[in-house]
Parts: structure tokens; C-alpha cells; sequence
């Protein structure tokens, strides 16, 4: 018997999570299913993982899991970040994402191009980035003295 009261809670779990959705489905030969679907991106291309539950309880754990973290950052919140050609530049955070315990974010750039990001390069000023690279390198010189 289908617990609409639990089917309602896993759907305002999952509203939560980016892109996200609950289905279910019944069977004579295998009974209830509970489905669970997360959009992911790798090199800008989506894909959709799933997992699959025979319980709504088995379900709501793993919905729970993966909202119980807040984010660093904010929908709204404006990061910074060095792009492939080395220049720092800002992005504008849209949503937050979950998937399989990873944190991210969908952010856009100046020209509203959307894309996934983890968010471990993000800074929340071009000072603050800056001054990470100049360590960055800095350390980086100070390994190549410490081997010669």
C-alpha cells in the first residue's frame, strides 16, 4: 500500500536537490519501486543518475543524506575562479546541486552560459583569489629551491 504521506515527503526532500525527481512504480512481479533521478555534468554534457529502492523509507534516508549538508555558497552569490586561460573571472551561483554525496553548483559566467562546478576553486573575492595564486606559485618556487 502506497504511504502518500512519505511519497510527499521524499518529493519536498527532492526539491531540494537541482533538477531532481522521485517516481514511483508498481508491478505485479516486483512490487513497489521507488525511483530517485539527479542530473550530473561533465565537460559540459548532461547525464542522469539514478538509484532504485524497493522501500520509501530506503528512499528518504538517501534523500536525506544528500540535503543534510548546507552549502557554502548561496544561490545568487557572486565567486571567483581562474578560467582556462588563467584570468580571473566571476560567476554568478543559479542553483545547488547533490549527487552521490558530491556537493556543486550550476553557475553562469558574464555571458549566462550555465555549467556544473564543485565549488572547491571557488573564492569569494578576486582579492581573495589572487592572493591564492600568489601563494600558489610562491609555493611552488619554494619546492624547486628545496630540490636543488
Amino acid at each position: 500500500m502506497i504511504d502518500y504521506e512519505k511519497l510527499k515527503e521524499a518529493h519536498e526532500l527532492c526539491d531540494k536537490i537541482y533538477l531532481a525527481s522521485v517516481d514511483m512504480k508498481y508491478s505485479k512481479h516486483d512490487g513497489e519501486k521507488y525511483y530517485f533521478l539527479a542530473p550530473i555534468t561533465d565537460a559540459g554534457t548532461f547525464h542522469c543518475s539514478s538509484f532504485i529502492f524497493n522501500e520509501i523509507d530506503a528512499l528518504i534516508t538517501k534523500l536525506r543524506e544528500l540535503t543534510q549538508s548546507e552549502p557554502k555558497y548561496k544561490v545568487g552569490d557572486i565567486v571567483w575562479v581562474i578560467n582556462r586561460n588563467n584570468v580571473p573571472v566571476s560567476l554568478k551561483i543559479h542553483a545547488y546541486s547533490t549527487y552521490a554525496h558530491r556537493i556543486g553548483y550550476v553557475v553562469a559566467n558574464k555571458d549566462d552560459e550555465q555549467f556544473y562546478m564543485d565549488g572547491g576553486s571557488f573564492h569569494s573575492s578576486r582579492e581573495s583569489l589572487i592572493q591564492s595564486q600568489i601563494e600558489y606559485w610562491s609555493s611552488l618556487k619554494k619546492k624547486e629551491y628545496d630540490e636543488n
